[in-house]
């Protein structure tokens, strides 16, 4: 029996015995449930430490800031073997907090759209914070060091090829920012130079250039062709962040014709890791933007940075450990 027969029939399984089997049992999940057994630990992801009392207070006196907090706990349900539900709900909370950060602070109300948004919050919230606080910019810095090559490849995949029930409104407005924060004409430069003259691209050049994006999103230079390019500014690595990957895969999950990433034969432990850092750079940019909505109510002192930052590192460092192929 092949792989794709076993997890078939596993798939089958779970319909058919569902509460007594609650999972697809991939050979990944394995892994990753041995590794976290010898390490002596049950999750991967390390939360971020609020103080009780302060937090209580802020929660207590904003009833859409408890619900925004609710909500976000979802995120914790589906680990560790589920890092992309985690993401949905990582992402869910995001948004949730964004708009109401921007009626808040700008009067920006449902009807505007959140792509357009993303500008704003990337160059006057978290730009502006990491700015100001070092240990928000070590763990803005150590996630995007650490960012899936499988998360930036899917996010090149999307820029030059659009499935019949990928196109949505949201993916022409995934290449339309990206080309505004990447380095003028790159995206041309990349056609020209790594597309075949049927416009196509193999896989080991979306790679190559999935590569490339990282570089950028590290603040390095890149060349492409004969062409270098200079290394991006701070608030244009964060847009290509939020913009670019989280939100093409935020959208690919919710419009896109994809398989269940967790329950499928071609789940692997880069699978895994794709989908937590998925999750934990939404969950970087919920903390960010949580904080500032406490942080209008006057109390600002229940999110600490350096919690964060220990909490990003702290989840990267065990991300490499355990779902590594070494």
């Amino acid at each position: 029996m092949t792989i794709e027969e076993k997890i078939r029939e596993r798939q089958i399984n779970l319909n058919n015995n569902w509460p007594k089997i609650t999972d697809v049992e991939t050979e990944a999940m394995n892994y990753v449930r041995e590794r976290l057994a010898d390490k002596g630990l049950k999750q991967i992801l390390s939360t971020v430490k609020m103080d009780k009392t302060t937090a209580f207070a802020a929660l207590a006196s904003d009833k859409q800031l408890a619900k925004i907090f609710s909500s976000f706990l979802d995120v914790y349900d589906s680990l560790p073997y589920h890092p992309d539900l985690a993401f949905d709900a990582a992402w869910r909370s995001l948004e949730y907090s964004i708009r109401v950060y921007a009626d808040r602070a700008w009067r920006y109300k449902e009807d505007k759209p959140l792509h357009d948004i993303f500008p704003k919050i990337s160059s006057e919230v978290v730009e502006s914070l990491i700015n100001k606080e070092a240990d928000l910019k070590d763990a803005f810095e150590y996630l995007v060091s650490n960012t899936s090559i499988s998360a930036a490849r899917y996010t090149i995949v999307r820029l030059f090829y659009a499935k019949q029930l990928s196109e949505a409104p949201q993916i022409k407005f995934v290449r339309e920012r990206v080309e505004k924060v990447l380095p003028k004409d790159m995206l041309e430069a990349i056609e020209k130079v790594y597309m075949d003259g049927e416009g196509r691209m193999n896989a080991r050049n979306v790679k190559d250039v999935a590569r490339r994006l990282i570089r950028l999103l590290n603040g390095q230079d890149i060349q492409i062709g004969d062409t270098s390019y200079k290394p991006i500014p701070l608030c244009d690595r964060i847009e290509l962040l939020i913009s670019g990957i989280l939100y093409t895969s935020r959208c690919e999950r919710f419009h896109g014709d994809i398989y269940s990433p967790l329950k499928s034969s071609k789940t692997t432990l880069l699978t895994y890791y794709e989908y937590y850092f998925l999750a934990l750079a939404s969950m970087l940019f919920f903390w960010v933007a949580f904080y500032k909505l406490i942080e209008r109510n006057g109390n600002d002192q229940c999110v600490k940075f350096s919690n964060l930052k220990e909490s990003v590192i702290t989840t990267i460092d065990r991300m490499n450990d355990i779902l590594s192929n070494k």
